[in-house]
């Protein structure tokens, strides 16, 4: 069983975090880096975890500094420390909705309580997944750290991320939401990786998308000499 992280934990692993970004390291010592975050990763339990006061809970992280001050009925995630503190919390409040709240012990809303679950969207490092139950039916969108839509709560199913986007779906139509927070309407008939790109159909005619989320078909030679297609990438 891990042990439960600590101020000392803590401590040591943001002293890590703060090294990393030494441009005097040598491969070997960043290396070191990420290996003694690893071993801290395996024998401690960083995750911050829930207190209660009034009826309601908070949350602390593993060093006991206040995150989120007993104000909510529950969260639907709780973050390791290791992965930093800009990460927000998705709340629930009494009514049983949920929003984004700020982790800097204010609590503060980023957005309304109008959400049924919002859940890290994994893959990404900046979204979330947001749902709205309608009635048995429900739908899906994005949200950013900063609580803002990147994608209405419209959809009826996105894709897990993979390389630098996730394809969604409402009705019988796909789009794209990118990464960098990007989003094109579900207007194409289908969506594909090619050759590193993306590519998607609409009316039978296939075409690359761009970096400003355009469309261009592959067979316009002109066109696509002096595209900036939207390339995929492995992380």
């Amino acid at each position: 069983m891990k042990k439960q992280g600590n101020a000392e934990t803590a401590a040591r692993i943001d002293s890590l975090m703060q090294s990393m970004y030494n441009n005097s390291l040598t491969m070997e010592e960043l290396n070191a880096i990420y290996i003694e975050l690893n071993e801290l990763k395996k024998e401690y339990d960083l995750f911050d975890v829930t207190f209660e006061e009034g009826g309601c809970k908070g949350v602390k992280d593993i060093a006991g500094k206040v995150r989120v001050p007993a104000i909510y009925k529950e969260y639907t995630e709780l973050y390791s420390y290791a992965w930093g503190r800009k990460m927000p919390m998705a709340a629930v409040n009494g009514e049983g909705k949920c929003a984004l709240v700020a982790p800097d012990g204010t609590g503060s809303a980023l957005c309304d309580f109008d959400y049924d679950c919002i859940s890290y969207m994994h893959g990404t490092n900046n979204m979330f997944l947001c749902r709205r139950n309608e009635g048995e039916q429900s739908k899906v969108g994005v949200l950013n750290t900063k609580g803002e839509v990147v994608v209405p709560c419209e959809m009826d199913y996105i894709y897990e991320f993979a390389n630098n986007f996730a394809a969604l779906k409402k009705g019988e139509k796909y789009g794209i939401v990118t990464y960098s927070g990007g989003f094109i309407e579900p207007i194409y008939d289908d969506v594909e990786e090619k050759d590193g790109y993306i590519t998607a159909s609409k009316d039978g005619v296939w075409g690359y998308i761009t970096e400003e989320l355009n469309f261009i078909a592959e067979d316009d030679e002109e066109a696509m000499e002096n595209a900036n297609l939207l390339a995929l990438f492995e992380y």
